[in-house]
């Protein structure tokens, strides 16, 4: 079962989202470091902006997450379909292996006749030449 669509695994893939959030984050990087920003506010821009570096690294790190994801996710349905197939195939060895069992069965019977059938038939001879034999 996936968990994304065909096209967000595909967008994941392609780094769409992250190129989406680094767009974001360099419009913050623009627009708190802009020169129309007072001087007040210089004091706060270093920690500003190691804040955003690490949100940037946190961003990084959750897409690779992401992607990794979707690739293990590819790897569970390509086995079950695998597992699929498996199953099928050894359904298919059962039925014939049962096909198998009844024909050796009703051989056995058969083979088991003429087996008797046989040792009739040898102690009639071994019977009659004794008949011969004694007279």
């Amino acid at each position: 079962m996936n968990v994304f669509s065909p096209k967000l695994a595909n967008d994941y893939k392609n780094g769409y989202f992250v190129r989406t959030i680094r767009n974001l984050t360099q419009r913050w990087r623009e627009v708190f470091f802009s020169p129309e920003i007072p001087p007040v506010q210089d004091a706060l821009m270093p920690d500003l902006s190691d804040r955003l570096d690490r949100i940037d690294t946190k961003l990084d790190k959750l897409s690779e997450a992401v992607s990794q994801l979707a690739r293990i996710e590819e790897r569970i349905s390509h086995q079950n379909e695998n597992m699929g197939t498996i199953d099928a195939r050894l359904n298919d060895m059962e039925t014939r292996i049962r096909t198998l069992e009844q024909a050796s069965n009703s051989r056995g019977v058969i083979l088991a006749g003429i087996e008797r059938f046989g040792w009739i038939v040898i102690s009639a001879m071994i019977g009659l030449a004794a008949y011969f034999v004694r007279k």
